[in-house]
């Protein structure tokens, strides 16, 4: 069963955080085809992606690392929850931030424990 007509745009936005700067970036994507498991979209200059139906309106990492103080997510939706991805995406962000500081701290915390040991 087919849920949207051919030509419906899917937008997908990306949250990227690099250094004291964070921006959104929208990317315009159109329904090719629609299957009952995906969608077949396409930019409007690129090539064709599949998106899975279970991925629509889901946050996904785009930096697996955290390297040269640079984070991003992005997600495809609807035009009419733009805005709620957008602040799912700073959520998001925020606590893959709070993660990496407490991974962080128990890194320092090893390292104190371990120039405690060197004599």
């Amino acid at each position: 069963m087919n849920t949207f007509d051919k030509g419906t745009r899917f937008i997908q936005v990306t949250g990227m955080l690099e250094g004291d700067r964070f921006t959104f970036r929208n990317s315009e994507w159109k329904l090719l085809v629609e299957t009952s498991r995906y969608y077949e979209i396409k930019p409007d200059s690129g090539s064709v992606k599949r998106l899975y139906k279970e991925k629509l309106h889901v946050i996904l990492n785009d930096s697996s690392h955290y390297k040269h103080a640079a984070l991003s997510c992005s997600a495809f939706c609807l035009k009419e929850r733009e805005a709620e991805i957008r602040l799912q995406i700073l959520l998001h962000l925020k606590r893959r931030i709070q993660e990496l500081k407490q991974d962080l701290q128990l890194n320092l915390d090893a390292l104190e424990r371990a120039s405690g040991q060197i004599t």
